[in-house]
Formats: structure tokens, sequence, C-alpha cells
């Protein structure tokens, strides 16, 4: 037995100061966790603080849209009685003007309400192809034919993702001009997943790109591309425009791990091809 073990049991100085230092880091000890129960618990009290604020803003916000939409509503009935009763073409065109005016105040309306209500839930596993029809369906796409090749591919993403392809087509219905045919593949490579929306309209002004994305639009009139944009990068998907020629081509990349397949790889041939109308 060496010295310092013979002083431990013998209860020498060393023996003393094993105690002191034991006794130390057990009040250490101590006082570490309390400051963790202590920052725990101030974490919880402040995301509980975050919360409630978000939900008076959220509530806030609902009701500033439901009044001002409502107003809206109301001036576009008046507008529109006033149009039928005057004769003045030139008036008449003013009224088109607001009409138009109060149309796009209600369009950014409804991006306020979408936007709101991105990453307020989980991800989950979408159905591509579902989401793409029916959101088809939902819009006048009367005369168009939609391609869909994405069966049996899924997207984890936000519950949002249906606002994803509603506002594809749209974006087509609005801008596109002479579209006749929209449609929607894929394919993958090292892993990454590449979803192809296309339309046979005029496409997008070189002019027009830089802002495709953007708030900077003042216009506002491709704020659905930018509501887009958000909602897949909840979940790290990324959308680009990259239309060469005649008609839009959006190409969206779903990293590895964001996507599953029922089939043994997405469908890229003509044959597995289905037209709705």
């Amino acid at each position: 037995m060496n010295v310092w073990n013979s002083q431990l049991i013998s209860g020498g100085l060393p023996f003393a100061m094993a105690t002191l230092l034991v006794a130390t880091m057990v009040v250490a000890f101590y006082a570490i966790e309390q400051g963790r129960e202590k920052e725990g618990a101030r974490q919880v009290r402040y995301a509980r603080d975050l919360k409630q604020a978000n939900d008076k803003l959220h509530i806030m916000n609902s009701i500033t849209r439901h009044d001002i939409n409502n107003q809206v509503t109301v001036l576009n009935g008046y507008l529109a009685l006033a149009k039928d009763r005057m004769h003045d073409p030139a008036v008449s065109a003013y009224i088109d003007r607001m009409l138009q005016a109060t149309g796009n105040i209600q369009q950014q309306i409804g991006f306020t309400k979408d936007y709101q209500e991105i990453g307020m839930k989980a991800p989950a596993w979408a159905d591509v192809s579902g989401h793409l029809r029916k959101a088809f369906s939902m819009l006048d796409t009367q005369g168009i034919a939609l391609e869909d090749r994405t069966e049996g591919l899924e997207v984890l993403a936000d519950p949002m993702f249906g606002k994803v392809f509603y506002n594809l087509i749209d974006n087509s219905l609005r801008h596109g001009k002479k579209v006749s045919r929209i449609t929607v593949s894929a394919s993958h490579d090292d892993g990454v997943l590449s979803i192809i929306y296309e339309d046979d309209g005029v496409g997008i002004r070189e002019e027009d790109r830089a802002l495709l994305f953007s708030v900077k639009d003042e216009r506002g009139r491709r704020l659905g591309l930018l509501l887009i944009k958000e909602i897949l990068a909840i979940t790290g998907v990324r959308i680009l425009e990259r239309g060469q020629g005649n008609g839009a081509r959006f190409e969206i990349s779903v990293p590895d791990g964001a996507w599953r397949s029922t089939k043994e790889r997405p469908s890229e041939g003509p044959e597995d091809d289905k037209e709705q109308r």
C-alpha cells in the first residue's frame, strides 16, 4: 500500500483534502443542475410567451384580413353597379382599373394568409400526383391538357405543399397567354429528385427572371412564386426557372431523404403518362 492510500485510510491530510474535493464537486454538480433547471424553466417560459404572442398576432392578422376583404368586396359591388350605369367609355375604363386594383388587393390579402401558415405545422409526406391533380381541378383549366408523370412519388414537405402546384398552374394561366398543355415529370440522379413543371405558353421574359421569386416585384404579379419558394424551403427543397425559348419550365430539386417512391424509380417514359382534361 502506498503512502497516499495509507493516509487516506488513517484519516490523514490527503483524506481530508479528498473529502473536501468530493464535497466541492457535489455542491458544484447540484449548482449546475439547479442552473440547468432554471435555464430549462426559462426556455419553457420563453417558448410559452412566444407562442402566446404568435397566437395573438395570428388572430389579429386574421381579423384584419377578414375586415379588409369584406370592405373590398363591398367596394367591388358598388364599382360593378357604377360600371353598369356608366355610358362614358373613359369613365368605364377608369372603373375597370379600379376593379383590377381591388382584385390585386384581395390577391395580396390571400398571400398574407397563406404565408402566415408556412411552418406552423410539422412537415409530412405529400403525394405529388394527388396534389397536382387536385390543384388542376380547382382552377379554370378548360381546354388545357395535363400530363402527369409523377404517380407513386411522395415528398416530405410543409402541409402547404398543395399551394405549390396551385400557384404554378395559376401562373401559367395568368401569364402563359396561350397555354394548351402542362406537363409535370420526374427523374432522379445521385439521390436528388427533380420534378419538372412545364407549360407551352409564351414563357418568361428575361427581364422578369431576376424577380420571379422575390418580394421586390412591386407589381405583385408573381407573389405565388415567392410563396412556393418559401413552402419548399422548409424541408430544403429548391425551385428554379430554367425555361429556354417558348414556355415556362420550373425545376424542383428534392434532396435525398426528403422523397420516396412506391415504384422502382420515377416514371420517365411516355408509356406511363396519364393525361387529364
